[in-house]
């Protein structure tokens, strides 16, 4: 094998080698690109899940609302009742007072 010859050779392998890094580069490339498009996925699929536990807080504390709202109706009733009690007491003492 005579010296050109043989530069040939390393010379294409070198060729080679070079084309091959660079096919690696672009791989490493391509997975660094898919490993931010499943970290943008994972914080997406994060925030959706933070998003659905607010939705939930949101909808007890509606429930909550609902049941206060219906408990605050009981008791103006049962106020109204006890004024108008109050007021047929105090009509009756003053008849009471009135036939001494």
């Amino acid at each position: 094998m005579t010296t050109e010859e043989f530069q040939k050779q390393v010379l294409e392998k070198l060729t080679n080698l070079e084309q091959g890094q660079k096919t690696l580069e672009q791989r490493q490339m391509a997975l660094e690109s898919g490993q931010k498009s499943l970290e943008q996925g994972q914080k997406l699929l994060a925030a959706k899940e933070d998003i659905a536990k607010i939705e939930k807080g949101i909808a007890d504390l509606i429930s909550m609302s609902d049941v206060t709202q219906k408990e605050v109706r009981a008791i103006r009733s049962d106020l109204r009742t006890i004024e108008a009690v109050t007021a047929k007491n105090w009509n009756d003492i003053l008849e009471l007072k009135q036939a001494k």
